[in-house]
């Protein structure tokens, strides 16, 4: 397969899974198990319901795809949530919706913000900045309305970002005088204070892959018991820096030229 969605064929999944692992996704493809269909920019993504719901994450990167799910499926090959995600995408493309008005529709805060940012992204790409502006101040509410305060930040920095491009330096200074900015600029400075060379979407980033994995922790009693003792240590005290930066050591430590290393997903 060259390793585009758009050029999937059924045989390319027979690939990538064992036969058990296709008649189960076909089961769960058949059986309507498959939600929340979503077209993202470089992939797709789904909410499978199995023994849980469970989201599958599915890129395209160069020759290949990137899946990812949040079953404990960990054989090598793509699980049957996986496979019946593909069989969507293979025999019903136009199922999938685009990420914002999909958020929306299933009420996801969360997600609807994340898919403002990526539109901020490509208007901003564009030379769009009213555009912009409007998708970034729209993804701040949200993230203050749902208490994300480390997305609020970055929705915040990005506001700032296009401020500066238009020159208006006084609302540059507004935005990045907020309490919340601070925090996020504070891990950073923490981050750089050790020889880490990190950049702040890069801190951010890294507090959204926290917050993922405490999404996934908290699916199991257990995860549940682990997410409600550890991360509000780790996230939300902000005076705790430095367990924060022991989490993230490893992705951000340089290495000369290296970039980074990122351990999200499977191929």
């Amino acid at each position: 397969m060259n390793g585009g969605l758009d050029h999937l064929t059924e045989a390319d999944i027979r690939a990538r899974c064992t036969e058990a692992s296709f008649e189960r996704g076909w089961s769960y493809y058949t059986g309507g198990a498959v939600r929340q269909r979503t077209r993202l920019d470089d992939g797709i993504e789904t909410r499978v319901a199995g023994t849980h719901i469970y989201r599958v994450t599915i890129r395209e990167a160069p020759g290949r795809l990137v899946a990812f799910c949040t079953c404990p499926y960990d054989c090598g090959s793509d699980c049957k949530h996986i496979v019946a995600t593909l069989l969507a995408w293979l025999h019903e493309p136009d199922s999938f919706r685009q990420s914002l008005a999909a958020a929306r529709d299933a009420g996801d805060r969360q997600g609807e913000g994340q898919a403002l940012t990526n539109l901020g992204l490509i208007h901003k790409a564009r030379g769009e900045l009213d555009e912009a502006l409007n998708c970034y101040q729209t993804d701040a509410a949200i993230c203050e309305g749902t208490g994300d305060k480390y997305g609020l930040a970055a929705a915040l920095l990005n506001c700032a970002l296009i401020h500066a491009d238009r020159g208006d330096w006084e609302a540059v200074h507004q935005e990045a005088a907020d309490d919340n900015v601070r925090t996020l600029t504070a891990v950073h400075e923490a981050l750089i204070s050790r020889g880490i060379e990190v950049t702040l979407n890069q801190v951010d980033n890294a507090l959204e892959r926290l917050v993922d994995l405490r999404n996934i922790l908290q699916r199991t009693a257990e995860g549940y018991e682990f997410a409600v003792a550890a991360f509000p240590e780790v996230i939300a005290k902000t005076a705790r820096l430095d367990d924060l930066i022991a989490l993230n050591r490893e992705t951000y430590q340089h290495h000369g030229d290296v970039e980074p290393r990122s351990k999200r997903g499977v191929s």
